[in-house]
C-alpha cells in the first residue's frame, strides 16, 4: 500500500501478509496491544495462527481473505503498530444475494492509525458494500457510514452515528441507563 503520514511524523507502511513469517506477526501484534488489560483472555497461539492459514483453515475453501499489518518506522526495526484483515465470504454471498465484505482483526495502537484506516475503507467503500464490525465509536464516527446497531441479533437501531448513539434503547442496552 505504500506510506501514509502519520501523525507523530514517522511514516507507517502498511503491507499485505503472505508467508508464514508476516501471519505471526500478524497474530503477534494482537497480543502485544492487548497485554495489559486485565479482562483480555488471549487465544491459544497456535489456534491464532490456524485461523488465519489458507493451508490449514477450510474457510478458505469459499472466502477470499487478504490482510494486512501497520509498521512505523523509527531507529531500528519497524515496529508494527496495528492490523486489519478484509473478508469476502463467497457462501454468504451466494446465499443472501448479497455482494458484500466485510472486515476483521483491526486494531492499533493509536487514534492517527485508526482514521488512517477510516480512510482506506472509505476509499474501498466507494465501489462495494462494506461491514465493519466495530465499537470504538470514534472509529465509527470518522466512516461517516449508515450505522446499525444490534442487541442478541435484533437491530435497535439504524442512521448516523449520532442518530445511533443518542437512541434511548441504545443508551439502555449498552450503557445500562
Amino acid at each position: 500500500m505504500g506510506d501514509i503520514s502519520a501523525a507523530a511524523g514517522l511514516p507507517v507502511v502498511v503491507e499485505p501478509i503472505s508467508s508464514k513469517a508476516d501471519r505471526k506477526t500478524f497474530v503477534d501484534v494482537h497480543f502485544r496491544l492487548n497485554a495489559d488489560d486485565p479482562n483480555w483472555v488471549p487465544p491459544l497461539r497456535a489456534e491464532a495462527m490456524e485461523m488465519i492459514d489458507p493451508a490449514r483453515n477450510p474457510f478458505f475453501e469459499h472466502a477470499e481473505v487478504e490482510a494486512w499489518v501497520a509498521e512505523r518506522a523509527g531507529e531500528g526495526a519497524p515496529r508494527v503498530v496495528g492490523r486489519i484483515a478484509a473478508i469476502v465470504n463467497r457462501t454468504h454471498n451466494e446465499f443472501h444475494g448479497d455482494r458484500v465484505g466485510f472486515w476483521g482483526f483491526f486494531e492499533c495502537e493509536n487514534d492517527a492509525e485508526t482514521a488512517q484506516t477510516a480512510e482506506l475503507l472509505k476509499e474501498i467503500n466507494r465501489d462495494k458494500t462494506v461491514i465493519v464490525v466495530e465499537h470504538d465509536m470514534t472509529f465509527v464516527r470518522e466512516l461517516g457510514v449508515k450505522v446499525t446497531c444490534l442487541h442478541e441479533g435484533t437491530v435497535i437501531a439504524e442512521g448516523t452515528i449520532d442518530q445511533v448513539s443518542s437512541n434511548e434503547r441504545v443508551i439502555e442496552v449498552y450503557l445500562g441507563r
